[in-house]
Parts: C-alpha cells; structure tokens; sequence
C-alpha cells in the first residue's frame, strides 16, 4: 500500500556515538488504492559495533491513513423532473434526474435505485441502474417508468431514489449512499369530485445550496398543494422534524434559524399552492 515517493527504501548513517542520536528521513506515498485506517510498517537496521561484531534489529510503527478533506467523491442527484400535477390509474409517469459527481475523485460502482415503498405504484422500467464511474464533474441523465396500478386510490405515494457508490478511499463494504424522496399525487376518477375530503401534498421542493454542510445555513423552499379542485384548506399547521433513519427517532440534526420549527399558512384556495422558505442550521457534528 505504500511507496517510496522519491530516493531509496535503504539508508546510512556513518556513526553514531554512545548516547548519540541520528535522523533519517523517508519519502513515503500511499497508493491511491489503500484502504483507510492504520497500515503498519516494519523499519529494519543493521549496524556493527566498535568490535566489528554485527547485530540486526527491527521495530514496526503505524501509518494512519485517511481520506483528505475535499478529496473523496460526492455524489448529488440534480434536475429532477415528476409530475407536478395527478396521475391517473394506469397511466403511465416518468421520474427523471442527473446523478453527478461534484468530488474530485472517481466515483466507482454507481448503483440507482428509484422505487415506491407501495406495492400500488409499480415499475415499468428496470428500478435499478448502474454506472461503473463518474469522473469529477461528470455527469449522467437517468429515467424510469412508473406507473400506479387500478388498486391505487386518490393519495399522495411516495417515490425513493437510493444511490450508493464507492471510491479508491473507501472500497470496502461501507459504501456511500445517498437518498432522495419525491411525492407523486395519484387521483381516481370520480374520487375527487370536489366533494370529497381536500388533501395537500408537497408539489415540489429545492435546497439552496444543493448540498447542505455540517455547520453551515441552507434555505429549503417548499411548495404546499391543495389536490382538492372545489374545497379550501384552511388554518394549516406545519411541523418540520429531522428522524433518525436508523432509530426513527426525532433529531436536532437541522436547527431551524429566526423561527420555529412549526409555521402557519391561513389558507390555499382549490387547486393551489403556497410556497414557504425556510432557513436551517445543520449542527456541525
């Protein structure tokens, strides 16, 4: 996993006196292909004493290797396209979006997950797709067809897009992975006949910036829909919580600034959207 980065892997030192102290300096690199933690050396040394009698020894020490900050891969999922209107049962619909690759390294072994947790929205497109590297600022265009099925009744499903990756700093089984949700609103014929009960869905949403950074603000901007085309909602009440993915409990991971985490919105008309921006804080642990 190492090399030498200029000069030999042997060195001298002429003399050294009793109580003396000499430096040697080597020249190390790792490779780009060694695996992060501690990797260990063994430094040999054969000298002669003032008899001319030989001796051999060797001592082993640790090199700890890390990924540099800025270095690694980084995968973000850019310009995603999804119905912003209703669906019908048995239509079909197309989730579409760049996957680039904003490190300054190769991204290896792109896998591309897109899938419903709800068996009512099916695929008509393969759900998973693979790219073997994304260069530094390289980007690829993915689609996939999906389509919910005459079961599905007037709601909101939810739509996942998973990706994991790896690099040369981190091969190992601890892959990278990045997830991304979306909302797809599903209307049955004669459900929504004005009469029945409004509902609001989440139409669309951006992060400015895209990539939220540990101790560091970002504005989410949201877009609240009522799906109802006759009835008003009214004193709507909204609660952002940030829940753990792997204890589903609730966390302080995003602190939001200049206001609560809860705001209100009076009222949205039938088919219409109000917009909200909030402001976060992202703790820096």
């Amino acid at each position: 996993g190492f090399v030498m980065a200029n000069g030999s892997n042997t060195k001298y030192q002429q003399k050294l006196s009793g109580e003396g102290v000499g430096y040697i300096k080597f020249n190390l690199k790792a490779s780009k292909k060694v695996p992060r933690g501690g990797h260990g050396l063994d430094l040999k040394i054969s000298y002669k004493d003032s008899q001319n009698k030989e001796y051999e020894d060797s001592q082993k020490f640790f090199i700890n290797v890390d990924e540099k900050v800025g270095k690694n891969s980084n995968i973000l999922i850019e310009n995603i396209t999804y119905p912003e209107g209703t669906v019908r049962p048995g239509t079909d619909f197309i989730i579409g979006f760049d996957v680039k690759n904003m490190g300054e390294i190769d991204a290896n072994n792109v896998k591309v997950v897109v899938e419903s947790p709800d068996p009512a929205v099916i695929p008509k497109t393969a759900t998973t797709k693979k790219i073997n590297k994304l260069a530094p600022e390289e980007s690829a265009n993915l689609t996939y067809v999906l389509s919910p099925t005459d079961e599905a009744t007037s709601k909101n499903y939810p739509i996942n897009i998973t990706i994991e990756y790896t690099d040369e700093l981190n091969t190992g089984e601890d892959k990278y992975f990045v997830t991304q949700y979306l909302g797809v609103y599903v209307e049955k014929a004669g459900e929504d006949d004005g009469k029945g009960k409004p509902k609001l869905i989440i139409d669309k949403y951006s992060f400015e910036p895209t990539l939220a950074k540990a101790g560091e603000n970002f504005t989410m901007n949201l877009s609240f829909f009522n799906t109802n085309s006759q009835k008003t909602v009214e004193n709507i009440k909204i609660s952002l919580v940030a829940v753990d993915e792997k204890t589903e409990e609730s966390g302080n991971v995003f602190t939001p600034v200049g206001s609560s985490n809860t705001f209100y919105i009076d009222s949205i008309p039938p088919k219409g959207r109000v917009e909200k921006s909030v402001t976060m804080f992202t703790v820096p642990d």
